[in-house]
């Protein structure tokens, strides 16, 4: 009976199988000799080359609609887009945390300060960034398929991430409600914007909370499973003693 013992790391398990493969094979003879015994073959393997690819899109910053410094009158500011382009921010999330679901992006009273829709899209352009936009999930799907019009018609490609609300698990958000009103608030807001445009994705909001994994995270993602493309979720690198 002929062994193969493997020397290496968890990267040769990538491998394994094709390996006992080709040993099985070149090795076949040894079971109906009997001049040979039992012995432990060493293989050592290396894998050499630039591993798995890491998408740009998990470097990014959170951008609200109240950082005025990163906006002149319509346009973006020089420094706050060299700061941008500096930082290797691929991905900008607009307009804001839990500023998301108190923010009605076309409201009259909207300071004009304010970076809005169109300077943040165009900030997005000029940084090379991909923007996502997190939805109001108390103002109703009819905005929220307005928005993704007016985003729409904007120069530049159409915004392909959406977000529906933000930490609505969490008592703390202005959002905040239970698994099955969430689940039917998105199901409007999906079917809404996706008759606008279908290429969308929309994500759920969860919760990295172990606490969180049966109350919200599994009858959110169940109730939504036909439908569902992307969930998000916040997650703060740098709270103190944790950067």
């Amino acid at each position: 009976m002929c062994k193969m013992k493997l020397l290496g790391g968890p990267q040769i398990w990538l491998l394994c199988g094709a390996i006992c493969v080709v040993l099985a094979v070149s090795l076949a003879g040894c079971a109906r000799s009997p001049r040979l015994h039992e012995r432990v073959l060493p293989l050592s393997i290396e894998i050499e080359g630039p591993g798995l690819l890491i998408s740009p899109l998990l470097f990014g910053v959170n951008l609200g609609h109240y950082d005025q410094a990163l906006v002149k009158g319509a346009g973006p500011q020089p420094g706050g887009v060299d700061r941008l382009r500096a930082g290797g921010f691929a991905l900008l999330k607009y307009p804001g945390g839990l500023a998301a679901d108190r923010y009605r992006w076309n409201a009259p009273i909207n300071d004009t300060a304010d970076v809005d829709t169109s300077a943040f899209l165009a900030l997005s352009r000029v940084t090379g960034s991909e923007p996502v936009i997190t939805v109001n999930s108390l103002a109703g799907p009819e905005l929220a398929a307005a928005w993704v019009r007016y985003t729409n018609r904007a120069p530049g490609p159409d915004v392909r991430y959406w977000e529906f609300g933000d930490e609505t698990w969490g008592s703390w958000a202005a959002g905040h409600t239970d698994p099955a009103t969430y689940v039917a608030r998105f199901r409007a807001a999906h079917a809404a914007m996706k008759a606008v445009n279908p290429t969308l994705r929309l994500a759920a909001n969860v919760s990295l909370d172990p606490s969180q994994g049966s109350r919200w995270n599994r009858p959110v993602i169940t109730g939504l499973q036909e439908i569902l493309e992307a969930v998000s979720f916040t997650f703060f690198p740098q709270e103190p003693g944790e950067e």
